[in-house]
């Protein structure tokens, strides 16, 4: 958004994950002021955005605290846009082979749905039922939601990489963490590229001027 002339804010609790993002904007040339802060309390001035998003975020996020939040950020009329993706794992071996490793090292040998995710198994264009409710209870009007597919490519590296930012892997203790990843170079040593089917679920919500019913 910032690289398409956007004026743009990013909101981060800690400094490294701001540092990082400092970083990539900075190769891209973009311009984003970064606030760390909590998405339930980012001391921003009320009505001041006309869009906030949250991207594969939602599901981490206090959602009594950070409906009013958002509500109190944008504008009359303003909008949120909630995104999340998930790596069909299904239709790709690569991926099953890598959180095959993952499970493997899991106390409990499970892989549970991150966050809030695991709240319920009811979904509507892939979010919790319930959520819906609570934006509509806190002052939104769903204006669009949807669902569709797409691949990313990644060498061995880059996808070591991007496994490694799972919360799945997070979990994980230091010694679980560096073996699975030793087993995933070892596992790609030959491959030059992987194709990984995604999955991304969209709800595009507009601020109504009425009071929310629940705050």
């Amino acid at each position: 958004m910032a690289s398409r002339g956007a004026a743009v804010t990013g909101v981060e609790p800690t400094a490294e994950m701001i540092g990082e993002a400092r970083r990539i904007a900075d190769r891209s040339g973009s311009h984003v002021v970064y606030v760390q802060a909590p998405a339930e309390a980012t001391e921003l001035s009320a009505g001041l955005f006309d869009l906030v998003t949250a991207a594969r975020a939602w599901h981490w996020f206090d959602r009594q605290q950070s409906v009013p939040e958002v509500r109190r950020l944008l504008k009359p009329g303003g909008f949120l846009a909630v995104v999340d993706s998930v790596i069909l794992a299904a239709e790709s071996e690569a991926a099953r082979a890598t959180f095959e490793l993952i499970r493997r090292q899991m106390p409990d040998g499970k892989l549970k749905a991150p966050g809030a995710m695991a709240e319920s198994t009811e979904r509507r264009n892939g979010f919790p039922l319930r959520w819906f409710d609570e934006w509509a209870e806190g002052g939104f009007q769903e204006k669009d939601s949807g669902q569709f597919g797409y691949e990313l490519r990644f060498t061995p590296d880059a996808w070591r990489g991007k496994v490694r930012s799972i919360s799945w892997f997070s979990q994980l203790d230091t010694e679980s963490r560096r073996q699975v990843d030793q087993e995933m170079a070892g596992l790609f040593r030959d491959v030059t590229e992987l194709t990984i089917p995604h999955h991304c679920s969209f709800v595009l919500l507009q601020k109504e001027v009425r009071p929310p019913t629940r705050l």
